[in-house]
């Protein structure tokens, strides 16, 4: 990662990184990457992850901040090289992959995430029912080894936990796409 951002920082603008597409989480992940490396890299963005991924093992493109469930059995396959996880801990699946915090930007953390919604006027009694019954789901051991299988961590929370969160990442990415002169198609 170090060598990487160095190389970055020797040749700006001539490297690239890839998305899923403009706006994406793979993009948004892309250009927190780049803002707290203080690197310029151009965006390269395509309609889907499987055209992202063809491409970074093509060596079309430089860089793509891939999901872990989509990449990871192409790292297995030796098709393409995990530098580091953006997460804040290692993965369980690879352990042996360190975080980008680790591999030289301290603090740098960037999760993609999933969350259960249901409509605004929705009682209740009836989030909480979903809430308990979606973390109880989680937790089963089938449930949590196919997601840990596929790189995914589960994370329960309460609903106004998650409405917190939600709000704290609405800003962020408001922040981030403003930066990043990123903006709605």
């Amino acid at each position: 990662m170090k060598d990487l951002i160095a190389l970055a920082k020797a040749k700006p603008g001539q490297l690239n990184f890839t998305s899923a597409g403009t706006g994406s989480s793979t993009h948004f992940g892309g250009e927190m990457f780049k803002a707290a490396a203080g690197i310029d890299i151009v965006h390269v963005p395509h309609k889907g992850i499987p055209e992202a991924l063809t491409d970074t093992i093509t060596g079309r493109v430089h860089l793509f901040m891939a999901p872990f469930g989509a990449s990871a059995g192409l790292v297995r396959d030796g098709k393409l090289r995990a530098l580091a996880v953006s997460t804040p801990k290692r993965t369980r699946m690879n352990p042996e992959i360190p975080t980008i915090a680790e591999s030289g930007l301290p603090g740098f953390r960037y999760d993609s995430w999933n969350a259960l919604f249901a409509p605004a006027k929705t009682p209740r009694a009836v989030i909480d029912k979903l809430n308990r019954e979606a973390g109880r789901a989680l937790k089963l051991p089938d449930v949590e080894q196919r997601l840990h299988a596929i790189g995914i961590e589960p994370v329960t929370t309460t609903p106004a936990e998650l409405d917190k969160f939600v709000a704290q990442q609405l800003k962020q990415a408001v922040a981030l796409a403003q930066k990043a002169g990123i903006k709605p198609e």
